[in-house]
């Protein structure tokens, strides 16, 4: 009969508590830090976060919820790649990586025209919500256009890297966890910054929101020209 010393099973259940404690710990760790990470991943503004929250503005609060949540969705499926580590997928998007950038510019560009374009006067924001495409356009459209930014994808595979590197004692936890905790706080400011222009947008007159909408484009219009021709120039 096989018997156990109660010293040698209470080093046992220590050493049980410990691997738990420690798995833990590090799937805390790099939950916080996945978050943290996804709220200074979205404070620069991008021209589709630019897009997106003039659709609040222009279209009411749930076409431009829609659409940030499209953004996100892009961003939450590139942070899946980075962090499962898809290596079909990783290869094809490193191997294409200069079109697609080339065809969201280009899908962007022609969406900042559209924004210079006189639009008819005497409507309410109410009613072109009511009177716009469907919500789910809205929501498929900035999905498209932030798929074909695969930029974040390389973000992504660095900010998971530096993690590992920086909590090297934690390295063996699953990236469920910085994926996770990336996700909630892209989610998270897009959302929370949706609800502030929703409440501080319907206080603006028609002549500012017009204004809003144009200046929204130029800006668009420049970063897409910047992308795509910035490279070629070098200083000095």
């Amino acid at each position: 009969m096989l018997s156990i010393s109660p010293i040698y099973g209470h080093f046992m259940v220590l050493s049980i508590q410990g691997s738990h404690a420690h798995a833990f710990l590090g799937g805390v760790l790099f939950l916080v830090f996945g978050l943290l990470f996804g709220l200074l991943f979205s404070l620069p503004m991008g021209p589709i976060g630019i897009l997106c929250l003039n659709r609040n503005i222009d279209y009411g609060f749930r076409n431009g919820l829609l659409s940030t949540l499209g953004m996100n969705l892009a961003d939450c499926i590139y942070i899946c790649i980075a962090g499962l580590g898809y290596s079909a997928v990783n290869l094809y998007i490193k191997d294409h990586f200069g079109w697609i950038k080339h065809l969201g510019i280009f899908a962007l560009f022609c969406i900042g025209l559209l924004m210079l374009l006189p639009k008819k006067s005497g409507k309410t924001r109410e009613s072109k919500a009511s009177k716009s495409t469907h919500p789910a356009i809205h929501f498929i459209s900035a999905f498209l256009l932030t798929l074909t930014n695969p930029a974040p994808f390389f973000i992504f595979i660095s900010a998971f890297s530096y993690a590992n590197s920086l909590f090297g004692k934690f390295s063996s936890t699953p990236p469920v966890w910085i994926m996770l905790g990336s996700m909630l706080g892209i989610i998270s400011w897009w959302t929370g910054l949706n609800v502030i222009v929703h409440r501080h947008g319907q206080y603006i007159s028609p002549e500012k929101l017009l204004a809003v909408r144009r200046i929204s484009g130029v800006v668009i219009i420049c970063i897409c020209l910047i992308a795509t021709f910035g490279t070629r120039f070098k200083l000095g």
